[in-house]
């Protein structure tokens, strides 16, 4: 596959934070790269760092268009819905409020807090955001948007697009409330690639009888928002230090991801664990590995504190056969069954985790009975499918529009009005009352457009110098006295 990398220091655009959204650079980039290129469809699977001009470029360019949403970018500029404060966000929150969440922690917004009232920090916050020449400083800039032009801007974005795919419900709904067209929205779950299945060891109903210990695991990102610290103390509420003199179940804790991502971070989990043979910091792995991993393995938790979009690592411990504590947040509860193929608890709630943790530990037969539950999971093969099949819907959609032509509503249209106004509302009107309504209209000038089929749709009967009118919108003002 050709990549094409683009080095763009934004830093140093004259509107640095508009940029973030909205990048004329990429725009020129992309226009000149499609029209050599010519591609048959144009997928966007992110705008970060490209903005949302790359969808304008392709949709003017009049190439279908889908797009993917991954994150919550195009709604909050954080990406994942979470609050300066920390907290869960559902969007649904005035600009001002978008524009505290992201200079939080900068000084513009802590200083005058501290001594004006909410309402005036509101104003200036808002008066900053519009002014290129503020915004572009350190400590402003990449932050301090303006929130209402970049929603109005993205929302009109992603209008453009001829479909738009979505991996989970909660997305959807998501979107749906933020006014995405929601006939263009459509359902894709991610397949895995699970070739690596055929290497596990095969395990047999009574696998729990051999082990007197619980083993318990996590893959996935170091960070903060995956809350591998939650699993931490769970762990370690549940299951007694072994040093002690209390008796608990026995259990171990395996840990897989990318200790160097976030050393800070990575540094808090390392004193959490510290002095606790049973927990495990293994760092990064591959996928040649995870057959050995997962054989290692009882039960997988994924304990995220934020809202996810999907999550692939709960599909893999289906892969293999291995049952699933996740947070009830996000698109975690769609993958999930409680008490059929795993467990739902609160989002960060560490004492309802280690509850069932103990719970598998002390019954270890319930792991069998999950296990015989798990559903099979789908394929990459079978999202291949989808997506080729998908692709091939939206560019004969947009070979179909090519053979309509929107054109000005002149005086010669009227019979056309009449029908129109018939067949639609019922209405019995007649070639003066639509000449006086819309074409000597005494209240003002009247805005109309009609949609007729061409000559090149395929099967149509028409003569060659003959169209077929098939919608009307019309804009006319209405003098009235109240």
């Amino acid at each position: 596959v050709k990549v094409t990398r683009l080095h763009l220091n934004w830093q140093l655009a004259p509107d640095p934070c508009r940029y973030l959204y909205d990048n004329p650079q990429t725009a020129a980039y992309l226009e000149k790269y499609l029209a050599a290129y010519q591609p048959d469809l144009v997928h966007v699977t992110s705008c970060v760092t490209l903005s949302s001009s790359i969808l304008a470029t392709a949709s003017a360019l009049g190439i279908p268009l889908v797009t993917s949403l991954t994150d919550f970018w195009f709604i909050c500029p954080q990406i994942k819905l979470i609050k300066g404060s920390g907290e869960l966000c559902d969007g649904q929150v005035e600009p001002v409020e978008c524009l505290k969440c992201m200079l939080w922690d900068a000084k513009a917004y802590r200083w005058p807090k501290k001594i004006l009232p909410e309402t005036a920090v509101n104003h200036l916050l808002e008066e900053i955001s519009r002014q290129p020449a503020l915004t572009r400083k350190p400590g402003l800039r990449g932050m301090a948007f303006d929130m209402q032009e970049r929603r109005t801007l993205l929302s009109s974005r992603l209008a453009v697009c001829d479909r738009i795919l979505v991996k989970s419900k909660y997305v959807k709904n998501i979107f749906l409330a933020h006014g995405a067209p929601a006939g263009k929205i459509t359902l894709l779950p991610d397949g895995e690639a699970s070739t690596w299945k055929d290497l596990l060891p095969k395990r047999t109903p009574d696998d729990h009888t051999g082990f007197t210990t619980l083993r318990i695991g996590y893959l996935g990102h170091i960070v903060p928002v995956k809350g591998v610290h939650v699993l931490l103390e769970a762990f370690q509420t549940g299951f007694n230090d072994p040093m002690s003199n209390a008796v608990s179940p026995r259990a171990t804790l395996r840990v897989y991801g990318d200790l160097a991502h976030d050393p800070g971070y990575t540094k808090s989990i390392e004193t959490q664990a510290a002095g606790d043979p049973r927990i495990q910091l293994c760092g990064k792995f591959t996928r040649d590995q995870l057959p050995d991993i997962m054989a290692g393995l009882d039960v997988l938790v994924v304990p995220s504190t934020w809202p996810e979009t999907f999550n692939h690592v709960i599909r893999e411990g289906f892969i293999a056969g291995i049952p699933v504590i996740g947070s009830e947040l996000g698109a975690i509860p769609e993958a999930i069954e409680p008490g059929v193929n795993g467990y739902l608890f609160p989002a960060g709630d560490s004492q309802a985790l280690a509850r069932l943790l103990v719970e598998l530990a002390n019954h270890p037969e319930l792991l069998d009975r999950l296990r015989a539950n798990i559903p099979p999971v789908k394929t990459l093969e079978q999202q291949t499918e989808e997506m080729a099949a998908l692709y091939q819907a939206v560019i004969q959609e947009k070979q179909a529009l090519k053979q309509y032509q929107i054109r000005d509503t002149p005086p010669q249209d009227s019979p056309d009005l009449v029908q129109f106004a018939s067949q639609a509302f019922k209405a019995k009107w007649t070639p003066d009352f639509v000449a006086w309504k819309y074409f000597q209209n005494p209240a003002g000038r009247f805005y109309g457009k009609v949609a007729e089929q061409t000559n090149t749709f395929p099967g149509n009967q028409l003569d060659e110098d003959q169209t077929r009118p098939l919608g009307f919108y019309g804009n006319l003002p209405v003098r009235m006295k109240l």
